[in-house]
């Protein structure tokens, strides 16, 4: 099942694509009979089994009646550029780091992690998956890109082992964690401990801006995908390759990353915990390549779908 959202009259509404068709979308309040006011959050799909099942059994009968459908409006049809971002609410957004071996090369740490390392990014960045990137006064002359795979909860966990977290993943998404780099020094090259903890602190907010986090076109739920290790990622700038990696390569699994995170917080369903961002990125690169006005980044999760984003400069902000 693939799930997205979508604008209808000016109100987001919860869908699900309709198999064998680029624009079809199965509207899932209609079809489950909930009134408008009271639609499902996309997490509360994810943990209902039987809304799933009832919804499967529309979309099975909307391939086989797509014009009725669409004459009652349990379809409607959407391009990708009329998605939102799949996920609704104030999910929870974890971000792994330095969790790809190339990445970790790239950015000079040689030693392998003991364990995840991560961070928390706010919902309030998230956009959608044809939206603008919107580069702030005074922090557009670092932008930078990081394609990343998304993992979305289905069931809410808690200090649960990495086998049993792999079973609390509902599906997968597709995510850029764009980041301001005005601070481009190693935090362990900081002279003081605390130099270090504030350099740390700027960087992590330098990627909580409005739209620094662009994230679809989809939730695609993992039986609609083979093993989660096979998912490839690219990520292209103007169509030009910049990454290009296989979660098969992470240092740490999907289910040691949900397991490590869980240990700290309560993962609830529609929260998402990403793999962290392989070899490739702008401030790695010689000379570092960071993005400019007019440009688009596309990442690619094989299966999953495509991110499409261009960039812009705001013109003018409360300064920060």
């Amino acid at each position: 099942m693939r799930i997205v959202r979508y604008r209808d009259a000016g109100a987001a509404r919860v869908g699900v694509r309709v198999p064998h068709s680029a624009t079809a979308i199965l509207d899932v309040e209609r079809c489950l009979g909930i009134p408008d006011r009271d639609g499902p959050r996309v997490g509360a799909l994810l943990a209902s089994s039987a809304a799933r099942e009832t919804l499967q059994r529309e979309l099975d009968r909307a391939v086989d009646d797509l014009d009725g459908y669409l004459e009652r409006r349990l379809v409607v049809h959407r391009t990708d550029n009329e998605l939102l971002a799949p996920i609704d609410g104030r999910p929870q957004l974890v971000f792994g780091s330095l969790n790809f071996r190339s990445h970790l090369e790239e950015m000079g740490v040689f030693e392998m992690p003991q364990q995840p390392g991560g961070f928390v990014k706010s919902p309030l960045s998230l956009a959608g998956p044809t939206d603008d990137i919107v580069a702030p006064p005074g922090y557009a002359d670092m932008l930078d890109f990081e394609g990343e795979i998304g993992f979305v909860i289905g069931t809410t966990c808690h200090a649960v082992s990495p086998a049993e977290a792999l079973a609390c993943v509902a599906g997968v998404t597709v995510v850029n964690d764009v980041s301001a780099r005005d601070l481009v020094a190693s935090v362990i090259g900081a002279e003081t401990a605390h130099d270090g903890f504030v350099q740390m602190s700027r960087n992590l907010l330098l990627k909580q801006f409005p739209t620094f986090c662009p994230m679809g076109p989809e939730v695609t739920t993992v039986d609609e995908l083979g093993s989660l290790d096979g998912l490839d990622l690219v990520t292209r700038v103007n169509g030009t390759v910049m990454q290009q990696a296989s979660a098969s390569e992470l240092v740490f699994s999907v289910g040691e990353i949900v397991s490590y995170f869980s240990a700290f917080m309560t993962l609830a369903p529609g929260d998402v915990l990403t793999t962290g961002s392989p070899a490739g990125v702008g401030v790695a690169r010689r000379p570092p390549a960071f993005l400019h006005a007019g440009d688009v980044v596309e990442v690619e999760v094989t299966q999953v779908g495509t991110l499409r984003n261009r960039v812009l400069h705001k013109v003018s902000t409360h300064s920060v």
